[in-house]
């Protein structure tokens, strides 16, 4: 091995503080803290409020902010690495709040880095550093007997796979600057070196772009490539790129770096270029192709998450309040405020943050809501907070409250503003009790009409038999004795009278009236004498007209009853009725 460790590691027992190094980069994921929300103005049995913890979610926000920081560490590590670890012992600190923060010790090679607040445990959890199969440190945490008891099992699982995150950062740093040392003293020994590593390594001579060697990592993927052109195995091009001829024209130029893809494999490469020295004595470029596909697709799942998760929180429906516990869980003061609990409150999350509830909100305790955070911040369950009217001297509304504990201890509200569904209960309330009120009433006009209908129909059946009593008593009798007395040449007409005095009695008159309305009283009385049998010369004298006018009254009372595309006799169609 190189004498690289004595170039890289330069303290034992250094005692390092993040906060004393350089200023370092905000990694924070604004909003990241309630990530995911839910509108519950249907009111869902099914929440997924109720599914889901927010402890994951608060951890997860923390968990984020140390993957960002990873990622950006990776693509631009501090030259020096005194402020490599410094950063790592940062980043790392960050998954806890103040109180709860572990001690946090690097062991590489018998050299150590520490935190500030670092004070050495029994059985500290400790994850292995590993550089090509070999152990060459750990990074280790130091809980005391209380922070253990506050933590769950699931949380500690899951901070030993992010730690385990930082040690392999930390072992890739260390190989790479390790590989950088054998770049710069680049002889036979080195090469022997180079290719053994696992990253692939090609060396290339800047005039004319020619590959002068490669190690076996390099070969596996890009195959024996001596004296090819570079830009043609590497980059797929049967041009040299703009940076090479670029360093080509600018001796100054010592390093640059791209990002290739190696389509068969689908992997993605980081290649970092330094000018070094030929065994022969010429300036030559070193590439080292860095496999970043994790780094890529772990920085764009990353992103997605961030702006899904800040998508929701800024487009969420029901407001979100966080609380801190004073006094015991007896009375509490805002930490956190949404903008959907603004609009609904019509507070700024300025003037609210850090005030006591009960000074921002007076009417809280007869809304009922302070008592069920009080026994949710004791007994840890979560609580339902049915529909309730609050109001004040400054606002009044419907609110509907979700309040959980939070692994922080904080206490969560999410709640919905339900002043506008009220509203339209008690209008649709109203609304069905004056429908109901109407639908009575109809009902019982309906069983007056009905009754007063029956009548009249009892009624018109009792005119009807008067009328046919009547008829056969006073007017039959009379007709009898003339049949007695006229001739035959009279006799026609008294027929004539006497059905018509039958028809009077009977519902033929009234079901062609009723049914074909549009026919004449002529039409009515020529069809009352078809239907009695007699003929059209028989209607004809009767009513001492010519045979073709009773014809073309044959051809209108057919029309009139829509029997001209039918071949229904008139007769017998009339005798149905």
């Amino acid at each position: 091995m190189c004498a690289m460790s004595k170039t890289i590691l330069l303290r034992k027992k250094t005692k390092i503080s993040g906060e004393k190094s350089k200023p370092q980069q905000d990694y924070s994921i604004p909003g990241a803290t309630i990530t995911q929300v839910e509108n519950i103005s249907e009111r869902k049995t099914d929440s997924p409020l109720k599914r889901k913890s927010q402890s994951a979610i608060t951890k997860q926000s923390r968990e984020l902010h140390i993957l960002y920081a990873l990622l950006d560490l990776a693509y631009s590590p501090p030259q020096s690495p005194d402020q490599f670890f410094t950063e790592i012992i940062r980043i790392i600190s960050t998954l806890w709040p103040e109180p709860e923060k572990p001690g946090i010790r690097l062991v590489i090679e018998g050299y150590s880095y520490e935190s500030d607040n670092f004070t050495e445990r029994s059985n500290p959890e400790t994850v292995e550093i590993i550089i090509s199969e070999n152990d060459i440190g750990q990074v280790e945490l130091h809980y005391t007997s209380e922070q253990i008891q506050q933590t769950g099992n699931n949380e500690l699982v899951n901070t030993r796979l992010l730690i385990r995150a930082v040690a392999r950062e930390i072992g890739r740093y260390i190989s790479h600057r390790r590989m950088e040392h054998a770049i710069d003293t680049l002889c036979h020994h080195q090469l022997v070196v180079l290719d053994s590593i696992d990253e692939p390594i090609y060396i290339v001579d800047p005039t004319n772009f020619s590959i002068l060697w490669s190690n076996r990592a390099f070969n596996k993927l890009w195959g024996q490539t001596a004296d090819q052109k570079c830009y043609k195995v590497v980059c797929s091009r049967n041009s040299s790129c703009p940076d090479c001829i670029a360093r080509q024209k600018n001796s100054k130029v010592k390093s640059q770096t791209l990002e290739i893809l190696h389509e068969s494999s689908g992997r993605w490469f980081r290649c970092v270029g330094r000018m070094t020295q030929w065994p022969d004595g010429r300036q030559v470029v070193c590439h080292v192709a860095i496999d970043i596909t994790e780094h890529k697709q772990a920085r764009e799942a990353l992103e997605a998450s961030e702006t899904r998760f800040r998508e929701l929180f800024d487009n969420m429906s029901s407001g979100v309040a966080i609380y801190e516990g004073i006094d015991g869980g007896d009375n509490f003061i805002f930490r956190d405020f949404n903008r959907a609990a603004e609009q609904i409150e019509g507070s700024l999350k300025k003037d609210i943050i850090g005030r006591n509830i009960t000074d921002a909100f007076p009417g809280i305790v007869e809304f009922g809501l302070l008592e069920v955070m009080r026994r949710v911040w004791k007994s840890g369950k979560s609580e339902h907070h049915p529909v309730s009217l609050y109001k004040d001297n400054r606002i009044q509304g419907w609110r509907e409250n979700y309040v959980y504990k939070l692994p922080s201890g904080e206490i969560a509200a999410i709640y919905d503003d339900v002043t506008k569904r009220k509203k339209q209960e008690e209008a649709l309330q109203i609304a069905n009790d004056r429908l109901e009120t109407k639908q009575e009433l109809l009902t019982e006009k309906n069983i007056a009409l009905s009754q007063i209908l029956n009548q009249i129909e009892k009624e018109k059946k009792q005119i009807g038999r008067q009328i046919r009593a009547n008829v056969d008593k006073i007017i039959f009798p009379i007709i009898r004795k003339l049949d007695e007395k006229i001739g035959e040449g009279e006799r026609e007409y008294l027929d004539m009278l006497k059905t018509n005095l039958e028809e009077i009695a009977s519902p033929f008159v009234n079901e062609v009236e009723k049914l074909y309305s549009q026919l004449s009283p002529r039409e009515i009385e020529i069809c009352n004498m078809i239907r009695n049998g007699q003929t059209s010369k028989d209607i004809a004298s009767a009513f001492d007209t010519s045979l073709e006018t009773v014809r073309k009254q044959r051809q209108n009372i057919r029309r009139k009853l829509k029997l001209t595309k039918s071949n229904t006799n008139l007769a017998s169609f009339l005798q149905r009725l």
